[in-house]
């Protein structure tokens, strides 16, 4: 098999073919390459413009002051010491060249920014794009002027103090001279002395101007001088001379000051004149006020023939100055006050209080004076339920202070008196309460609360319902307790005990809800709310009615025997059940089942039996003996009838009534907590109580067994006599 390879002829073409396209493509990849590389240099060159753009944003006032034209050249190093620029991120390339940086001119407010660029890298230039600096002032252009006039701490030698510094880091080439003119105007000075050459103490050494010319650089420095002594206003004269690149007598004012090279300050006094306190006392009596902050009065003239405002300063500590005036000149040709001040600073102790007061002129003179006075003790009454609710009152040093009648309202709680923490574990001072003068001081009292009486509802006679809205929203304790079924009076027999339940419900106070206490049944008629009577059928035995339920409902049906009948289980909050009526024949004495409780206690010897949470009890008869039909199970908010024997007890459901030859009692009514509004809340289990019953440890029919009986409500006890309602106000959440 033959293998033939390429000819020279066709080797050389492609050898041809390939230096073309490497010739075509070379000056592309380089010119792409020269593009890449400007493109950083650019861009380098546009975030310098920004560094000079943040500069001026920075050092505005520094640089031009407050001129609206100018010219500045901000140096790389200067950038760079400022963080505002660093040296470019490119191969081996630095920018950092001393014709390196960003000129700005100002003209009327507005800003052109210039870069001069130079790079390079190893020692060549790789980007070039310089001009000249020239035409800018550079940073020892830049100066600042600061007069401090004499003060109290000088007032002796009456001296000014002035500082020269530049903020821009270096001060040279400056002659500055003084002079002081009594009057302002630039073109027609009337100068009271010659102008003054200003000699700085650099390094401890005192240079003239020459010395400062020949380089020397500080930040700052300060020279005291002392006017002239004489009773007129007067101004300070500063001339400043820029001597940088001129020669001879000639001078320049830097661009720091414009078109001119004078700076005025004052008008100053430099008298030695001092002013005069004439009269000072506090406005009314001197020994009662009611306000703690009391008024002064005072009068002070000054002597000087042309003299500044004045400053006072009131103060209730000699070392300080809580407030300052200014006085007002009046046409007499001096400075006379005769006026009235609050004294507004809080004072420190309340006893025996000196107000100083000092006026001073603009030189120094001053003069001092002080009187006493009392001050009123302060008490202060918070609601304590409110932070924004406080009230004062004032009492007088020296005498007995009554406190004032409290005022505030707290919807579900009653005012119990004061106290001086808020969590009532300081000292307790009773409404209106009296405090001796020796015991008075500055109060701050806090308001005391308890809950408000809770709502009681007991049968009054009427058959009507109970209907109410809450003082205020918030969280309430129920408790209802059922009415007792009759007794036999001629035995002893006992009508069934009322039941007791327990529960916590959020009540609105745009609500309405509508209470209902059962009565106990009175011999055989009904008990109200749900009791079932009694009729005489035969001469076998003595009937009593079964006792009423008691309950909470958010529904109101007004008056009638049995409202709990017609109200909606739904708006039902709690039921407590009443108790069975008991039965008396032929010496046989038979106790009613007691109400209450998820299920109601069967009457004695086998009578009617208890409602549950879904039914009513069921009758006790005997075949053929109630041909009549007197007798009647329980149902919905009843209890049933009995002829001659005991009725059924009222309740969500009612217990069965009796009708027998022999004798028994009616069953007790059921009890009701299974409104999922109805809570169990911190130390308050929602559950039912009744006598000798059935126990529930659900939490819906959660029920407990008592012995313990009361004629008067109390919780967990079962009831004798007539029902009871209480809802007591707990909390507002």
């Amino acid at each position: 098999m033959n293998k033939k390879g390429f000819t020279l002829t066709e080797l050389l073409i492609v050898v041809v073919i390939l230096g073309i396209i490497t010739a075509i493509s070379l000056p592309i990849i380089n010119n792409i390459t020269s593009k890449n590389e400007l493109k950083q240099f650019n861009v380098y060159k546009e975030s310098l413009k920004h560094s000079g753009k943040l500069y001026v944003d920075s050092y505005e006032k520094d640089i031009f002051g407050l001129h609206k034209s100018g010219c500045y050249v901000a140096t790389f190093d200067e950038l760079e010491k400022k963080n505002l620029a660093k040296d470019i991120q490119y191969r081996n390339n630095t920018c950092k060249q001393p014709e390196t940086f960003v000129k700005i001119v100002k003209v009327d407010d507005s800003y052109v920014y210039s870069v001069s660029l130079l790079c390079k890298e190893n020692g060549k230039v790789t980007f070039d794009e310089t001009f000249p600096s020239e035409g800018c002032f550079n940073t020892a252009s830049i100066i600042t002027i600061n007069v401090k006039p004499p003060t109290d701490e000088v007032s002796k030698s009456k001296s000014f103090i002035i500082e020269i510094s530049s903020p821009t880091g270096v001060l040279n080439n400056y002659d500055v001279q003084y002079a002081f003119s009594t009057n302002d105007d630039r073109a027609n000075l009337s100068l009271i002395n010659n102008y003054q050459r200003l000699q700085f103490d650099f390094d401890g050494e005192l240079k003239q101007k020459e010395k400062i010319r020949n380089g020397k650089t500080i930040t700052s420095n300060t020279t005291v001088i002392t006017p002239p002594n004489i009773s007129n206003l007067i101004y300070l004269v500063i001339k400043v001379n820029d001597l940088r690149d001129l020669t001879g007598d000639d001078w320049r004012a830097p661009e720091e000051f414009g078109d001119t090279n004078i700076l005025l300050f004052g008008p100053y006094r430099v008298d030695d004149v001092p002013p005069v306190i004439n009269s000072l006392a506090v406005v009314s009596s001197e020994t009662s006020y009611n306000s703690k902050t009391p008024k002064l009065k005072i009068n002070v003239s000054d002597a000087g023939s042309l003299s500044s405002e004045l400053t006072i300063c009131f103060t209730d500590n000699a070392d300080t100055c809580n407030k300052t005036v200014k006085g007002i000149k009046d046409g007499n040709g001096y400075t006379r006050y005769v006026t009235e001040y609050d004294l507004s600073f809080d004072y420190k102790n309340p006893h025996g209080h000196k107000i100083y007061v000092t006026a001073a002129d603009a030189a120094g003179n001053y003069a001092s004076k002080d009187v006493s006075y009392n001050v009123a003790y302060q008490v202060t009454y918070h609601s304590n339920f409110d932070s924004d609710k406080h009230t004062y009152s004032y009492c007088n040093v020296g005498s007995d202070c009554t406190l004032v009648a409290n005022s505030f309202t707290r919807g579900g709680y009653l005012f119990d008196g004061w106290n001086t923490k808020a969590n009532g574990k300081g000292t307790n001072y009773a409404d209106k309460a009296k405090i001796n003068a020796a015991d008075m001081k500055d109060l701050v009292l806090y308001a005391k609360w308890k809950i408000d009486k809770p709502i009681e509802r007991i049968y009054d006679g009427n058959d009507c319902e109970y209907c109410f809205n809450p003082k205020v929203s918030g969280y309430y304790k129920l408790e209802v307790w059922g009415a007792q079924g009759s007794s036999a009076s001629v035995s002893g027999a006992k009508g069934g005990y009322g039941g007791y339940s327990v529960g916590v419900a959020y009540l609105d106070k745009n609500a309405t809800y509508c209470a209902v206490a059962g009565s106990a049944g009175k011999g055989n008629q009904y008990g109200y709310n749900g009791g079932g009577s009694a009729q005489t059928y035969s001469s076998y035995g003595d009937g009593h009615a079964g006792g009423g339920a008691s309950h909470i409902a958010t529904q109101s049906v007004g008056c009638g025997r049995h409202p709990l009948a017609s109200i909606s289980k739904n708006n039902l909050l709690i039921v407590a059940g009443g108790g069975g009526g008991a039965m008396y024949v032929s010496g046989r004495q038979v106790s009613g089942g007691s109400g209450g409780g998820f299920e109601g206690n069967q009457g004695g010897s086998s009578g009617g039996t208890g409602g549950t949470q879904t039914a009513g009890g069921k009758r006790h008869t005997e075949s053929g003996f109630d041909s009549h039909s007197l007798s009647s199970d329980g149902s919905y908010g009843l209890g049933g009838k009995a002829c001659d024997e005991g009725g059924g007890g009222g309740g969500l459901y009612g217990g069965g009534g009796s009708c027998t030859k022999y004798g028994s009692g009616g069953g007790g009514g059921s009890g009701y907590i299974g409104n999922s509004k109805l809570l169990s809340r911190n130390d308050i289990t929602k559950a039912m109580y009744c006598y000798s019953c059935k126990t529930s440890s659900n939490a819906n029919t959660r029920t407990y067994s008592t012995t313990n009986v009361s004629s008067s409500p109390v919780s967990n006890y079962a009831k004798a006599g007539d029902g009871h309602v209480r809802i007591t106000f707990l909390s507002e959440s």
